[in-house]
């Protein structure tokens, strides 16, 4: 009968083998960091959201979590128009979202929104008022701009993440950028949406 190595010796050997088998596997793994969102339409932006409003940027403010453990920024937005959902009361909203800096620490989620204070955005959002969630990451945020002819103009974009979508044959493939919109058609489109149900 065979006999396994036992004792303090066998159990050191066993412990630095699988070491090192997770270090060659984080290791092969390191290259291919990166947030990886799935793609959302318009319609589904719309479709998963509780309300969709055309806000401008009031503040912006980073603070620690309850457990000093994570950076959340509170962003205060105060909306012009609300294209989907109940109004606020006072006419703010208030989303929170991860990452921020604190203390000269920074925290950042790739793939996350990110808010300048003064700028306007249509931003798809899930949650009550007082703590809402920007819906697909900052694929849930157009920020608008007048373009070079004087249009108001909502870009998207998908904060450095990779944004992924199923082939006709079911193989996520990388998914093109949606294209940016004139802010009037943006408006028609997500209330038709919404009109038709989603």
């Amino acid at each position: 009968m065979m006999r396994s190595e036992a004792g303090p010796r066998g159990f050191l050997i066993r412990r630095l083998a699988v070491a090192l088998l997770l270090g060659v596997i984080v290791f092969a793994a390191a290259p291919a960091r990166a947030t990886v969102v799935l793609a959302l339409d318009l319609s589904e932006l719309v479709w998963r959201s509780e309300r969709v409003v055309f806000a401008r940027v009031v503040s912006a403010k980073a603070a620690w979590d309850n457990a000093h453990e994570r950076i959340e920024t509170r962003v205060e937005l105060q909306v012009d128009e609300t294209w989907k959902g109940e109004a606020s009361p006072n006419g703010r909203v208030v989303v929170v979202q991860p990452g921020g800096t604190v203390d000269g620490i920074s925290m950042r989620i790739v793939g996350g929104e990110r808010f300048n204070v003064g700028e306007q955005a249509v931003v798809f959002l899930s949650g009550p008022s007082s703590s809402c969630a920007v819906v697909g990451m900052a694929q849930g945020k157009r920020t608008v701009r007048r373009d070079e002819s004087g249009v108001l103009t909502a870009e998207g974009g998908a904060g450095g993440a990779t944004t992924v979508a199923p082939d006709a044959k079911g193989r996520l493939m990388q998914a093109a950028p949606d294209r940016a919109r004139p802010l009037d058609e943006l408006r028609s489109t997500v209330r038709a949406f919404v009109r038709s149900g989603l």
